[in-house]
Formats: C-alpha cells, structure tokens, sequence
C-alpha cells in the first residue's frame, strides 16, 4: 500500500512539474485567463478542445495543428494543443495571431475566424444584429473611399467554399504528396491552410530567404508558408507606402481614398488615376465593392440544380455553410440522389469534427485508398455507423429514414446533444412499418422534430434523398 501511496505522489509531482515546464514555455500559452478576459467559453474532452464566443465556435485536437470551423480547417498553428493537469496550452502564435489578432492583450474567436458567406449575407441584411452579427461585421467591413454607402467586405477574412476541383490539377496534386486521400473535394481556403501550414523547408522554398537580406537570420525550418507570405504581403504595403508620391498623397487625401483602394485603382488606370474624375472613381470602387457581393451571392449557392423556389434551398445552404455536406460535383447537388453509406460516413465525420483520414475500416468491401475509406474507420470506430456482419459494411448502399434516425441519436449521444425528446407515432398511418430496432430512435427524432413525415406517413423504409438529408442536418444543428 505504502508503494502505490508512493508511486502515486511521485505521478503527481511529475504532472505538476510537466504542467509548470509547458507553462514556462515561451513557446506556449495557457488559456485558463480566458473567462477572466475575454467572452470566450474554453472546454475539452477527450483529446477535443472548444472554444465558444456569441454563436462562434471553433474547435482544436491534441492530435492536429489545424483550427477548425464547422468541420473545415480554417487556420494553422505551430504546434498542437496540449491539455495537462486540467489545463490548455496552445502555441504562442495561435493566441498571438489568431485570438489577438491586430488587438493584442484582447483576445477574441472573431478576431482571427474566417466567415462563411452566407453568415456575411446574413449578417448585411440584419434589420438588427445580434452580437454575432455586430462581431462579425466589426471584423470583415472595411473602410470605404469617398464616403460610399459599402458596403466593403474585406474578402481575406472569408472562407472561399469552391472545391479544389474547380482548380488546376495542380493544386489537388500537393495536397495528394502531402497524404490527403480525396484532395479535389477539399475547399479552396482548406487548400490554403493547409499548404501554408507546412515550413519553408517542407515546402521546397527554403531558397526564397536568400532573396531577402531582412531574413537573412530566419531558419527556414521555423517559419512557415502562411508566415512568410504574410511578411511579403506586410512588405510589400510598406514599401508602396513609401513610394507614394507628394502628388498621390495629396490625391488620397483630397478624395477621400484609401490605400487599400488606391491599389486597386491604379491597376485600372495606370499612370492617369489622378486624373480621373469624381464620378469614375466612385463608379470604378462602387463596381469594386459590389464584385465582391456578387461573389458571396454566388458562393451561397453554386448548384445549378438548387433554387430559391426549392423546399430545400434553405436547407442545402445552411449544410453548405456548415461544411456538413457538400456537392457531388462542383455545380450540382443532386438533392434527388439517394443517401449511400459511404457518404453518410463521411457527412458523420464533418458533423462530430471527426478526421475523415487516417485509419484503416475493417470491412472486407472497403478497400484502402478509396475517398471514403477513412471516413468509414472513424465513424465505425466511434459507433457512430455500424457493419452488416461477415466483415461487409456496404458502401454504396442506400440508407434508410429509420436508419437515419438511428445514426442522429447515436450523433447526438456523441455531440452531447439533448436525447430526452420523444413522441408517440401512432399519428402516423405506417408506423407499423417501423422496424423494432428503429423504434426509439424514431420517436427521438420525431420529438426532436428532425424527421416530420409527409403526407402523415413517416416512410420508415423509404431511401432517405440527399435534399431530405441535408434538411435533417440543419435541424440537427440548431437542437
């Protein structure tokens, strides 16, 4: 006993020492001060860390260096979160750039997030923002020239949603040396992440520091891609500062322009921009602001199989903006399609912030390598979807509305949502259709309002459609 009461002390005098040595380094900071300074939420379980302020949340793993955001990598640090004795520690860089953001001292999620469109559009049109809508704003309006109405959204803070797809092969074709099994379904803003997480060193561009006597002492094993290109870009507007001209300067202020517009306005008249006239320059940054709408408006909604007359419509976007689903080709949804077991796998893991890679699925019908096989070892390892027995899981079988219910009580169970709703289904004509297995989970779901039936029939065996889906993810999303 005495040996156990030893052993036990000494464990604890290691993770307190391991706690005080992550806290002492300067490489670290613990965000335990959070609740004291910030209106951020801070909780962890199980390897997952989350962060909550007014409607924004963003995740983190002890096991990746990305941030991610409804399912999608949206920024990089680093190193890895840590949690020890209790605590959270995340890499100096993260808190610095990303929760202080251009505020240091002031941390906040909006500060370094990026936002999808449709939460701009939302947040635009709002008769009264809330405190998401007002944060958000605050982060991606920018300045306007000449006193313009805007608004002038700042599309560096924006999650471009086009797929790698749209792309050269190029692009999909790094991301496949770099380990991603199905690159080309990968968001462009994803791409960006990730790529720019990598050091100069891993990427091939340790050379570039040469070029710069400013770096001359920075180890290209450190820094990394985002980093670097964000000094260039720093660089880059210092020195175009410095070049202006006495006539330019006199120009930017006797028109009320920004530097950031002027940039742009050079390069649509170069060399007579100072003799344009008040009305062309306010025509020229009007068609400027508003081509960054029309891209928000476009990104909302990119199907041409998917219309604002569409029961759906509201539901696909809302699943779009979540990075739940996505569409089966770049400009089709296919909201008629049936719902298969593979693509549910992958749909469970962007839902419960899962990695869908990595791992190997231990069914004899899912071969390695296909874009769905880490999506099926993670969801089946987590309970999440099950196999049929004899080693076969179905990929490509259609699921089922009773077995939907079943996968978003097990979802919910997983995602410490409320499971407590229920309903009686005798309202329904074919309720006797409900399979044994599927009966609590299908009074779950009908309590929770996620199935709704049609025409008073549930059609419990009826092959759920990709619309019908994509409908049951919102309401999961707002339970």
């Amino acid at each position: 006993m005495r040996k156990i009461t030893a052993l036990l002390a000494a464990l604890a005098l290691l993770l307190g020492l391991a706690a005080a040595a992550a806290a002492e380094d300067s490489s670290l900071v613990c965000l335990d001060s959070l609740a004291d300074t910030s209106d951020i939420q801070l909780t962890h379980d199980a390897g997952t860390v989350t962060l909550r302020e007014d409607g924004l949340t963003v995740t983190l793993r002890t096991d990746s260096v990305f941030v991610f955001r409804n399912g999608c990598r949206t920024a990089a640090m680093k190193a890895a979160p840590q949690i020890r004795d209790g605590s959270v520690f995340v890499s100096s860089d993260f808190y610095e750039t990303y929760l202080c953001r251009n505020a240091p001292g002031a941390p906040s999620l909006f500060h370094g997030a990026l936002f999808f469109p449709g939460e701009v559009l939302e947040a635009l049109q709002a008769s009264e923002p809330g405190p998401f809508a007002r944060k958000l704003l605050e982060e991606v309006t920018l300045p306007t020239s000449m006193d313009l109405p805007g608004p002038h959204i700042n599309m560096d803070r924006i999650f471009m949603q086009t797929k790698l797809s749209a792309y050269p092969q190029s692009l999909t074709a790094e991301l496949q040396k770099l380990g991603y099994d199905d690159p080309a379904s990968i968001a462009y803003s994803e791409y960006a992440v990730i790529t720019g997480a990598q050091t100069l060193t891993e990427a091939g561009m340790a050379s570039l520091l040469r070029s710069y006597p400013e770096l001359a002492d920075t180890d290209p094993d450190v820094m990394t891609v985002a980093e670097f290109t964000a000094w260039q870009k720093d660089s880059a507007q210092r020195q175009l500062e410095a070049d202006l001209s006495e006539t330019e300067r006199a120009f930017m202020t006797d028109r009320q322009i920004t530097l950031r517009d002027l940039t742009a306005l050079r390069r649509m008249y170069p060399g007579t921009l100072t003799e344009q006239s008040d009305e062309t320059l306010r025509a020229a940054l009007t068609e400027i602001y508003d081509a960054d709408l029309r891209y928000l408006r476009g990104s909302r909604n990119p199907f041409s199989d998917v219309t604002e007359q569409d029961w759906f419509f509201g539901s696909v976007q809302a699943v779009l903006e979540l990075g739940w689903m996505q569409g089966e080709r770049a400009d089709a949804f296919r909201p008629g399609a049936s719902v298969t077991r593979a693509m549910m796998a992958a749909i469970l893991c962007r839902a419960a912030d899962l990695p869908a890679s990595g791992g190997t699925a231990a069914f004899s019908d899912v071969p390695e390598g296909t874009w769905y096989s880490g999506a099926v070892a993670q969801a089946s390892e987590r309970g999440l979807l099950k196999g049929y027995g004899g080693g076969r899981f179905g990929p490509g079988d259609p699921v089922t509305r009773e077995q939907l219910a079943v996968i978003f009580l097990r979802l919910a169970e997983k995602t410490g949502r409320s499971t407590s709703a229920t309903a009686g289904l005798d309202t329904f004509r074919d309720a006797g259709a409900v399979s044994g297995y599927a009966q609590a989970a299908m009074q779950w779901a009908v309590g929770a309002g996620l199935i709704r039936g049609s025409g008073e029939a549930l059609r419990p065996q009826g092959t759920a459609t990709r619309a019908e889906l994509a409908a049951m993810l919102q309401r999961f999303a707002a339970l």
